[in-house]
């Protein structure tokens, strides 16, 4: 074999060796960058699941309003409050109306109530010309045994390759 072809054989093999090495580094980087996961990225999602309903009412409760007499001759208001509910509660009352010769009066109560118990709310000036009440109960939170579909938000993360994130979340 002539000397040149081995000269050209030899080195021409080197340089194809070069440019094929080249060749593999920048096919790796290439795959690297699109496929290897490299970063976290977060994003949202629905997700569906059952919620339980539930209601809230008033303490069930009795009232008997009355006017006395006290010894003193003080008028006095009286409001009877009876707990009817299976569960204790605190209940707000509040007296209004006119003493005194048209002097508007309002006078606020709360009574912590357990089951049928029963507590008396006063309100006492010499002359009562008329008087009224207001009472609000607690209210208790009852499981009603259904359920409804219901959906809500949230934030999962995921591993993403360089080019993902370029492409998507860039």
């Amino acid at each position: 074999m002539p000397p040149y072809l081995t000269n050209y054989l030899v080195y021409g093999y080197y340089e194809n060796m070069k440019s094929f090495l080249i060749v593999g580094i920048v096919i790796a980087l290439i795959l690297v960058i699109c496929i290897v996961p490299l970063r976290d990225e977060a994003y949202a999602v629905t997700v569906n699941y059952q919620e339980a309903v539930t209601k809230y009412v008033s303490l069930n409760y009795e009232v008997n309003d009355y006017m006395r007499t006290d010894i003193i001759e003080v008028q006095v208001a009286c409001l009877d409050i009876k707990n009817t509910d299976d569960v204790a509660g605190d209940f707000m009352i509040i007296i209004y109306g006119f003493a005194d010769g048209c002097i508007p009066f309002s006078q606020n109560f709360t009574l912590g109530l357990n089951v049928s118990e029963q507590k008396t709310v006063e309100y006492q000036a010499e002359v009562i010309d008329g008087w009224d009440y207001r009472v609000i109960p607690n209210v208790k939170k009852i499981e009603t045994g259904e359920f409804v579909a219901a959906q809500r938000q949230e934030i999962q993360f995921k591993k993403v390759s360089a080019l993902d994130y370029l492409l998507y979340f860039y």
